[in-house]
């Protein structure tokens, strides 16, 4: 592990990830891979995302912010059979329902301290979260980012420039994303390397990504060259 730091940020290195953030974190914070956030005891999140073959993906933090008492709201994307990678597969749309649901929280006048978004299908759907992210980050509501497109040095099936070109615009907005490498390279423009990058043009690419408006970053996947 590498630890340095670069105009008071932290930077993290290993064989799987790099952090760049300028936010403090409490002493009294627990971190587990990937991440995981521990927010005020009246915490309340909105956590768009999808639901994979019967199981929605956000369970594991759904469950542990449950067990530490915090209210959780979350608003699936789509319904996929399996993951993208198979070549194969069927996805229900559920865009009507995220607007009818986006309607009734604003009926009720919804407030909430955090919102998490993860697989998003269309350019609907991201043009939608984003206005919701703009409008709540205004209220000084956290925003959490997983911009899922791909991986393996390329897109998943379904995805098009056009989906990097409307995550750049979601991730703007946000206070933390966690980009894999590869995404972090269609993010970037930056040429996908199969053998990984060295520190230095993680760097880069940390700083790149920050300049798109996001405040952190967490790169996973990420395979350092030359690292001890």
């Amino acid at each position: 592990m590498i630890l340095s730091h670069k105009q008071n940020s932290l930077i993290h290195f290993n064989q799987t990830l790099s952090v760049h953030s300028d936010l403090a974190v409490p002493q009294n914070t627990s971190v587990s891979a990937p991440w995981c956030i521990f927010p005020p005891q009246d915490f309340r999140g909105a956590c768009p995302h999808q639901k994979m073959q019967g199981r929605q993906t956000t369970e594991s933090t759904g469950e542990n912010l449950s067990y530490l008492k915090y209210e959780t709201y979350n608003l699936p994307t789509a319904i996929v059979s399996n993951t993208l990678d198979y070549g194969k597969f069927d996805i229900l749309d559920t865009t009507q329902y995220m607007k009818n649901t986006l309607g009734v929280w604003k009926a009720l006048d919804f407030q909430f301290d955090a919102i998490s978004t993860g697989f998003i299908v269309s350019k609907e759907q991201t043009q939608m979260i984003t206005e919701f992210c703009i409008e709540n980050a205004a209220k000084g509501v956290t925003v959490f980012t997983d911009p899922i497109m791909g991986d393996d040095g390329k897109l998943y099936n379904g995805m098009s420039e056009e989906t990097v070109e409307l995550m750049r615009k979601l991730i703007s907005v946000a206070d933390y994303i966690v980009p894999n490498y590869t995404e972090a390279c269609y993010l970037t423009g930056t040429a996908y390397e199969a053998d990984g990058i060295t520190k230095e043009d993680y760097h880069k690419m940390i700083d790149a990504l920050r300049a798109l408006g996001t405040k952190s970053v967490v790169i996973t996947s990420a395979i350092v060259k030359d690292s001890v």
